[in-house]
Order: structure tokens, then sequence, then C-alpha cells
């Protein structure tokens, strides 16, 4: 994950170097996919903004799936958001529309970007079906992906007690929680979970010894009572 460290070498240059390289802006994304969608560290993330305001930087949020961030940070996405100059929102990811996304900034950072979007085929009088789709499921998204969190909580807990797993989490986790599961068969646990209606990913990693799952949550958690989520995944793991 990107540090105040990492930010700062490459603007104090190269020892030696003649020609200043000025940097234009910098882009931070979080939660990180490529880290288990940790959150980006809020101090880290102050630190960073700061230090780009006073050098006039401009910063760019790719905030694809800031929303549920605030579940497990308890930082409103609004004040995340004012760290930045610009922010990206996706409207598929978590709040279930076909596709789209919103870009938010100063209006005259963004009145000219139509030119952009119409160069790669963008066209808002066709992105009203996303727009409809996403702002039905935003109205209250944050109360429900909160009971959606402290249900996987509960989940996890239970699965603490079984002999064959092991939770990974750290302390900026956000909605991706690794699970490893011992044993020869451990892979065949996402099938066995479709039999039981609960639909994980595949494994990610496979050895003789186990197998380790990214499990993923989301408001689909709260479709049924945690207890029978619990019964499925012990079922589950003890037909391995």
């Amino acid at each position: 994950m990107t540090t105040r460290a990492a930010v700062w070498s490459p603007l104090a240059g190269a020892p030696g170097m003649r020609v200043a390289v000025p940097v234009g802006a910098i882009s931070i994304e979080t939660p990180v996919r490529r880290v288990a969608g940790q959150a980006f560290d809020p101090k880290e993330l102050a630190a960073i903004s700061g230090f780009a305001r006073e050098r006039g930087i401009g910063l760019h949020l790719d905030g694809a799936r800031l929303l549920l961030e605030a579940a497990y940070t308890g930082i409103a996405p609004a004040a995340t958001a004012a760290l930045f100059d610009t922010v990206y929102v996706s409207l598929w990811k978590y709040l279930n529309a076909a596709n789209g996304a919103i870009l938010a900034g100063p209006r005259h950072m963004l009145d000219g970007l139509y030119h952009q979007r119409r160069m790669f085929g963008g066209s808002l009088p066709r992105a009203w079906p996303d727009a409809a789709v996403a702002l039905y499921y935003l109205d209250g998204f944050g109360d429900r992906f909160g009971r959606a969190v402290e249900v996987a909580k509960a989940l996890f807990a239970a699965l603490r007690d079984h002999k064959l797993v092991l939770i990974d989490c750290t302390g900026l986790a956000t909605n991706v929680t690794p699970l490893r599961v011992s044993g020869g068969g451990a892979a065949s646990l996402s099938e066995k979970l479709v039999d039981r209606g609960i639909v994980i990913r595949a494994a990610s990693k496979v050895s003789a010894s186990g197998a380790e799952f990214a499990l993923h949550t989301n408001e689909t958690i709260l479709c049924r009572p945690v207890e029978k989520t619990i019964d499925a995944f012990t079922a589950a793991l003890d037909a391995l």
C-alpha cells in the first residue's frame, strides 16, 4: 500500500537531478483492491493530502468501493472525499447498476470532460437506467451494509471455532476476509456451499495441506438468518 515515504521519495527526485520534474497529481485508491480490499490508513491519507495541498499538487480518489469502507472505519465517505480534489465512485460495485460511475469535483474542473466521455462512447442520455438503479440502492446503503458487517462478524466468530478454519483479518481490512481451510479436500468447500445455497469464490490457492479463499461480504448475507448461514458453513466444512 502507498505510504507517505513512497509518495515523497519521487517528489524529492533522484540524487543529483538537475532538472525539476513537478508532480501534477497524486491518485490514491481506497479500499485497495490489490491488497485484499484493505482501507488506506486514514492518518497517512490525511498526511498525504496536507502535503499535496501545501505544494499545489492535485489529488484524485479512486473510491470505487468508498461507500462500503465507512462501515469498517467509521469515517463518513464525505469526510474521506473532502481530502481530495476529484473523486470516482462506481455505480455497479455494491450499488447494483449494470455499469457506470460518478466523477465528482469542482465544476471548473469537470465542465469540459464531456469531450473525453464522448471520445470513448459515453452518453448521458443512455446512462439513466444505471443512475436509477444506483439511486434506488444508495438510499439506506450505509445502514444496510453496516448490518451486513455485523452479521459477517458473527459468521466469522462461529467459523473460528471450527477445527479446519483459520480466518486472518488486519486492522485495515474491509469486506474481503481471507479464509484458510485445512485438509486435502478443502478446495471443494465452494462446491459444498453451493449445494446449501451459498456462493463464494473458488479457492485462490490450493495445496496438499488445504486451500485459501477470499470471502467477500455484501448485502446478500442479510437474505437469511445468520444462524442458518453458520449451519450451512459448518455442514459444508464437516463434509470435506
